[in-house]
């Protein structure tokens, strides 16, 4: 990533960590400045770019540190991100199923 790219990064992790989030958890946390990270990233890139859900994974994990006050990595919040309902290993509540 160069300079600037880091810089408008940074940038942008500031403006997001400013703003007010009404959220009852975490978990909506982190969806709703995932939203807004990647709306602001095709907004600055002119479209959409293949780049842009990792760099919006990245981009949430810092602004979550920020806000929340905790570490978090661009994998977890792939994992908050993440549709129980697609995976097979876990039941409707989230619950890892048991193996058969």
């Amino acid at each position: 990533m160069s300079d600037e790219q880091a810089q408008r990064v940074t940038q942008l992790v500031r403006q997001l960590a400013r703003e007010r989030y009404d959220a009852e958890n975490v978990d909506a946390l982190c969806r709703i400045v995932y939203v807004r990270t990647l709306l602001k990233i095709h907004e600055v890139a002119g479209g959409r770019t293949k780049n842009a859900i990792p760099l919006a994974h990245r981009i949430t994990a810092s602004v979550l540190k920020l806000v929340v006050g905790f570490h978090f990595t661009a994998d977890a919040v792939a994992e908050m991100l993440r549709d129980p309902d697609d995976d097979p290993d876990h039941d409707s509540a989230g619950k890892r199923r048991s193996a058969k």
